[in-house]
Formats: structure tokens, sequence, C-alpha cells
């Protein structure tokens, strides 16, 4: 078997792909009109499948037959990760976010946090500041109460 160089021009890398469907298809000892009956399709048309003259899809169909699909995932390794999705994936960096600051309403800055980190902050600051609110008047409540008697 010749590999597959850049060299090669796209016919010449078909047609490598197709010597070796008949290759694996001699081993297993299979008629060209058999390999064509199992993928769905005519003689001839496999027989181009064979020059490399065939589809994507027959290719794929032969190869199932030949029971070498999960040869495909070494034509196409999906094992490298983008940079984009290398940065996605990155440890967050906390940032501390001062309580002053969302009371407030200072833009503040993040730095890759997630948005439901710094919403949950948001939310307990300004809870907080509610409950300092309502602390507030029930105190001056308790003290009105006070005062009247």
């Amino acid at each position: 078997m010749a590999n597959i160089t850049r060299s090669m021009s796209d016919k010449a890398i078909m047609a490598e792909l197709g010597r070796r469907l008949k290759s694996k298809r001699l081993d297993r000892e299979l008629k060209q009109s058999d390999m064509a009956d199992d993928i769905g399709c005519s003689l001839p048309t496999y027989g181009k499948l064979e020059k490399g003259q065939g589809s994507l899809g027959n290719f794929i169909a032969a190869m199932r037959v030949l029971g070498k699909l999960d040869e495909l995932n070494l034509i196409m390794d999906d094992s490298f990760i983008s940079p984009i999705k290398q940065f996605q994936a990155a440890p967050k960096r906390k940032v501390r976010i001062r309580e002053s600051s969302l009371e407030q309403g200072r833009p503040v800055k993040t730095e890759k946090k997630s948005a439901s980190a710094i919403q949950g902050r948001v939310i307990k600051a300004h809870m907080r500041s509610e409950l300092k609110g309502a602390a507030l008047s029930a105190r001056a409540s308790v003290e009105k109460i006070g005062r009247k008697k």
C-alpha cells in the first residue's frame, strides 16, 4: 500500500482509496456484485468506486459493509481542540467584587467570569441591601411604637 502524501493529486488519492477498498474486499473474498448489492448501488457504480471515481456516500457504505467504518476516525482525527475552545475551557479566574461597587451601581470589571456567577453576586448584594432597608424600617417602626407608649 502506498502512503497518501501531500504531494499526491486529489485524483491520485481517490485512486489509492479505491485500490485500498478493493484490497479489503478481496481480503474478505467478496465479489464486486456482492458489494454493490450490499451497499445498494449498481455494479458499474461500485466499479467506479474502486477506481476512485465514486461518491463519498457509497464509499462510506462500502466501509460499513466491510466492517471498517471505525477506520474513518483515522481520516480526520477530532482530538484537535481549537484555540477558541481551549480558551473557553480554561479555568475561570476569580475576580473580587466589592459589595460597595455593586450597591453604588459602578460597572464591575470581569475577567472571564461566567454570567451566572456575576448574576448570583448581584442578586446577593441586592438582597443584602433589601435586608438592610427592611431592618432599618423595622427598627424605625419599633422606635415609633416605643415612643407611643
